[in-house]
């Protein structure tokens, strides 16, 4: 059993990267597969590279963003879904690079009736020396692993099968980071879960570039900030849901961290939201807390700026 896999890439100026993820593609063991590029405007030589690619193996596919859709990888991986045909899918980034076995290692287990199959990866320069490779732990429950941070993904990680996105949102235009850290928690989320395997074994290799958004975390950017405030704020709901007290009190402290540092750095349209999402949620569980909040969130952002002592008192409220 030979399924079509559906590789889905979105671009934009990659000129540079580009051509040795698709060498990586055209390497690999398994070879029933469909490369869709969709191009998010390039302004370099990226149409042409692709367009070489194209007219060198059919299985290559060149488009470009439709006009009616922003801009931004995400419409892009959407678009490149819903042109797609493949039976499993696996979205990959314009600068990684496949070693042969990424799809060939983990089709098998797929065609068990498997839905969600995870590799571990290499993390390399941007000249390709490698790293130590990412240990992944086995999962019984996918979703708290991933929440926790106990299990580390990026967008190449993960081979989906393609119906368990049936009458699914994919990923969110709005969010400019962080977007399948939102998409993957809200799909491994499912009740019931997906049934998954995890692969300990490094099957791509993925390239960390100084302005690349893994460095994101090291400086103040709102639109980093607002992404990781979303989807710790899905995540506390998600806890109070299912009463998981540790998942609680694992974002509850990390909204109120950054609650505070967007106060310190000047955010306060970030502070603002962040509060305003969080009061309700919490006067789900402590309707004392909540009013609490609401007290202290109007004066600190009144003023702009938040006192350590409360903010220590607030942090370790449920401790």
């Amino acid at each position: 059993m030979n399924p079509l896999v559906s590789i889905i890439v979105p671009t934009y100026n990659r000129c540079a990267f580009i051509g040795e993820t698709l060498e990586s593609i055209l390497a690999q063991q398994y070879s029933n597969w469909e490369c869709i590029i969709v191009d998010d405007g390039s302004t370099d030589y990226t149409k042409e590279l692709v367009d070489f690619y194209c007219s060198k193996d059919e299985r290559i596919k060149y488009f470009k963003r439709p006009d009616s859709l922003q801009n931004g990888a995400n419409n892009c991986r959407n678009y490149g879904f819903s042109i797609s045909k493949g039976i499993y899918i696996n979205w990959f980034d314009d600068d990684d690079v496949m070693l042969p076995n990424f799809l060939s290692e983990r089709i098998s287990y797929m065609n068990q009736g498997v839905e969600v199959v995870i590799c571990s990866f290499f993390p390399v320069d941007p000249l390709l020396n490698r790293k130590t490779a990412v240990s992944l732990k086995k999962s019984v429950n996918l979703f708290r692993s991933y929440a926790l941070y106990e299990l580390k993904l990026v967008t190449n990680s993960v081979l989906f099968n393609r119906k368990i996105f049936k009458d699914k949102i994919l990923f969110l235009p709005g969010l400019e980071y962080g977007d399948e850290t939102e998409l993957f928690l809200r799909i491994f989320y499912r009740h019931p879960e997906p049934s998954h395997i995890i692969i300990d074994k490094p099957l791509f290799l993925y390239r960390q570039h100084d302005a690349s958004k893994t460095k994101q975390n090291e400086k103040p950017d709102p639109a980093f900030r607002f992404s990781v405030i979303y989807v710790a704020l899905q995540n506390l709901s998600r806890g109070i849901e299912t009463k998981d007290t540790e998942l609680i009190n694992f974002y509850y402290k990390r909204l109120m961290s950054m609650f505070f540092r967007s106060l310190d750095t000047r955010q306060t349209s970030n502070s603002v939201y962040l509060i305003g999402e969080l009061i309700p949620l919490v006067r789900r569980i402590n309707f004392a807390l909540s009013l609490e909040l609401q007290f202290w969130g109007r004066i600190f952002i009144f003023f702009g700026k938040g006192s350590y002592k409360v903010e220590k008192r607030l942090k370790h409220f449920f401790d």
